[in-house]
């Protein structure tokens, strides 16, 4: 009978294994506060805005709308971004140009658009390098600072296509990326 006991108490403790790391992990989240609700985070497969932290799971918003049930031992153990933890964000904005402009000229016009721009900080100051070369094109990635980084790059583009100095010409194929 004792030997019975001592079997069906390891197994219960194997069953409850997970359940025991999850209200652990969910304590130590809840004591620590590594994020709290309502900020946006990036946990393993899932990103989205932190709707709720409870004893056992972590409940994620995703950007599709859709709830992501996190057990919080995978919440704890796995590396978290957490994207609003600052107030401003590092966007980046991929160009592509004739590689027969000089890659000042480009810069310059680029600057001139970034400076005039709403939204983009100058402290830091924005980059813009070139990322690579590859047959007649010249690729630059532009790094900016801002507090809302999709409504800067929705703003930087347009305004690149249209300044002066034929950057019609000089941004071929632009996309935000970031």
């Amino acid at each position: 009978m004792i030997a019975g006991l001592g079997i069906s108490s390891i197994a219960i403790g194997f069953a409850f294994k997970d359940v025991f790391q999850n209200f652990l992990a969910g304590l130590l989240l809840l004591w620590t506060q590594p994020f709290k609700v309502g900020d946006r985070i990036k946990s393993g497969d899932f990103e989205g805005t932190v709707g709720d932290v409870d004893i056992r799971a972590t409940l994620i918003r995703t950007y599709d709308g859709e709830r992501a049930i996190l057990p919080n031992s995978l919440v704890y153990t796995n590396p978290i971004l957490v994207r609003t933890a600052y107030r401003e964000r590092r966007g980046r904005i991929e160009i592509t140009v004739d590689r027969s402009r000089a890659a000042q000229e480009v810069r310059q016009i680029v600057t001139n658009v970034l400076s005039e721009t709403d939204g983009i900080l100058h402290d830091p100051p924005p980059t813009i390098a070139v990322s690579d070369l590859k047959g007649a094109a010249m690729h630059f990635t532009v790094y900016l600072w801002s507090d809302d980084v999709v409504a800067a790059q929705d703003r930087v583009m347009p305004r690149l296509k249209q300044a002066p100095g034929d950057a019609a010409e000089i941004v071929r194929t632009p996309g935000p990326n970031g």
